[in-house]
């Protein structure tokens, strides 16, 4: 993009310090789903993928700060916005730096200029324009409910992580792996004393939906390992 090919030849002038979560459960399921934007050092170049990265974080704190205030403090909502500020500011101010607008604006407001002496490239342009917002919508319809769907997982994971009891009920855990629309396995245990339980074939079942590796079958139960590798994949810890 071009955001990114001139981001890439210059470095920040000052550095903009990664965001703090006080929550540790909140905060681990952050970093586990690398939404928690990194510190951004002096001299560091500049990249688009800090600006995607800070968006995101803001809007899931946002999101979670909804859906649980236990979760995530106003302040630490406050501050990822305007973190994301920072990041948005530092980028644009090098954007436009330097003499007069850079060249792809210019030949934008030539091809502008000579738009207007033509009535039907003009209805043209505006046609393919309304196409590109169609697309635009399309496009940011899908992002939203797939991040939707990771925000669905973080929540289950957290409440998964809060689970000490054996009869404490277990929050289903939507899959990224899976094909959007697919059911969670009747198989998924309820509660944290039937994941201990969980048979071979049960296990393979959810290790399936999961996009994990399979093991074998049977009515025994399942292996440590195998539990193990499914406990840190829906939240649920190992007592």
């Amino acid at each position: 993009s071009k955001l990114g090919n001139a981001a890439m030849a210059h470095t920040h002038g000052i550095g903009i310090p990664a965001l703090s979560v006080a929550n540790q459960q909140t905060r681990d399921a952050l970093q586990g789903f690398n939404i928690l934007s990194q510190g951004i050092n002096a001299g560091t170049p500049f990249n688009e993928e800090d600006v995607e990265k800070s968006e995101k974080e803001k809007q899931v704190l946002r999101f979670l700060r909804e859906l649980d205030p236990n979760l995530v403090s106003q302040s630490e909502v406050i501050g990822s916005e305007v973190r994301n500020h920072a990041v948005k500011s530092a980028h644009s101010t090098h954007q436009y730096s330097g003499s007069g607008a850079p060249a792809w604006a210019q030949q934008m407001m030539q091809t502008m200029s000579s738009l207007q002496n033509s009535v039907v490239a003009l209805q043209a342009s505006v046609h393919t324009l309304k196409n590109g917002q169609n697309e635009l919508k399309t496009g940011q319809n899908e992002l939203k409910n797939e991040l939707k769907n990771e925000l669905r997982a973080l929540h289950a994971k957290i409440s998964n992580a809060r689970v000490t009891r054996g009869t404490e009920r277990l929050v289903p855990v939507p899959s990224m792996q899976a094909a959007p629309g697919t059911p969670i396995p009747n198989s998924f245990p309820q509660t944290w004393q039937a994941f201990m339980n969980l048979s071979q074939n049960s296990c393979a079942e959810i290790e399936a939906y999961y996009g994990l590796q399979v093991g074998g079958g049977g009515e025994g139960q399942a292996s440590v390992g195998r539990r193990n590798a499914l406990a840190q994949c829906i939240g649920v810890p190992l007592l």
